[in-house]
């Protein structure tokens, strides 16, 4: 099924090569049947994940600082 089109904007970044190989290593354990999930992608899902969790925690901080 295609992905549906965003507006994106392209990123370039150097990483170590522990995370490619952590990254490599998640491509298989996280492909649906019959789903191909490219490292690209699970590099994406790390990304949003994280930014996810910091903001999360941001929130909570913040909320911390108030009370």
């Amino acid at each position: 099924m295609p992905r549906k089109a965003k507006a994106t904007v392209q990123l370039v970044v150097r990483v170590p090569s522990e995370w490619v190989r952590r990254a490599d290593a998640l491509t298989d354990q996280v492909m649906p049947i019959g789903v191909e999930i490219t490292r690209t992608d699970v590099v994406r899902m790390a990304i949003a994940e994280g930014l996810d969790t910091l903001e999360m925690r941001r929130k909570k901080t913040a909320k911390g600082a108030t009370s």
